[in-house]
């Protein structure tokens, strides 16, 4: 007897949503960058409504803003939101590598950071971004269980699109691309080691290099 099949129903504002937070966070929608509902609802086939509902979450992301008159716009940072975002990212990330050393899943923790630099470097070899993104994301996210505590995560992870908007938009700067993979390697050796205030003042110095280059990106994109 053949096995009967259903597929997925797709809600249509879902239909907007991912393909325009995929173009804003991996950088196709630049900074600034208009949205019109007439043009999304033409491009994907839909009524005005479910691109509204798409926009309404864009916008409790932090992906877009809406300016007086309705007109949509691609959230530009100012120094003072990449600060802010990056500053919670240094309070977390500094205690989840504190935390880390008390932690009893440490060696194999510390097999999947090298992993993931190892990706990195295969992704900076091929200059594939996304891929380097990926490994980028998946070595900060491996060591934050050593937290041990939901609500700080909860906190981390409310911040995620920004995150990776901003990672995307640092890993298109080849020095940085470079240095930041290179910290990452640094910061497995001062953990095996067994150096932890060297090892949570150098997750500070990476993050803070990251807003440092994403502030200098910004403002450049403005000059132009």
């Amino acid at each position: 007897m053949n096995e009967i099949s259903f597929s997925t129903f797709e809600p249509l504002w879902l239909k907007v949503y991912k393909p325009v937070r995929e173009r804003i966070l991996k950088g196709y929608l630049l900074p600034g960058a208009m949205l019109s509902e007439n043009e999304l609802a033409d491009e994907f086939q839909v009524s005005r409504t479910p691109v509204r509902e798409a926009v309404r979450l864009l916008i409790n992301d932090g992906l877009v803003g809406v300016s007086p008159g309705r007109k949509m716009r691609i959230i530009s940072p100012t120094p003072k939101d990449i600060h802010e975002v990056y500053d919670i990212r240094s309070i977390i990330e500094k205690e989840a590598i504190r935390r880390l050393f008390d932690d009893k899943k440490l060696s194999s923790i510390l097999g999947k950071m090298e992993r993931y630099c190892d990706d990195g470097d295969d992704a900076l070899k091929r200059k594939d971004i996304d891929d380097l993104a990926r490994a980028n994301e998946q070595f900060h996210s491996c060591f934050m269980d050593a937290l041990k505590n939901d609500r700080l995560l909860d906190q981390y992870r409310a911040m995620h699109q920004l995150i990776t908007m901003y990672r995307l938009q640092t890993l298109q700067n080849d020095i940085w691309a470079e240095t930041g993979n290179q910290d990452h390697r640094r910061l497995v050796q001062k953990i095996r080691q067994g150096k932890i205030q060297e090892a949570v003042d150098l997750i500070g110095d990476h993050i803070n290099g990251a807003e440092i280059t994403l502030v200098k990106r910004f403002k450049n994109n403005k000059e132009r």
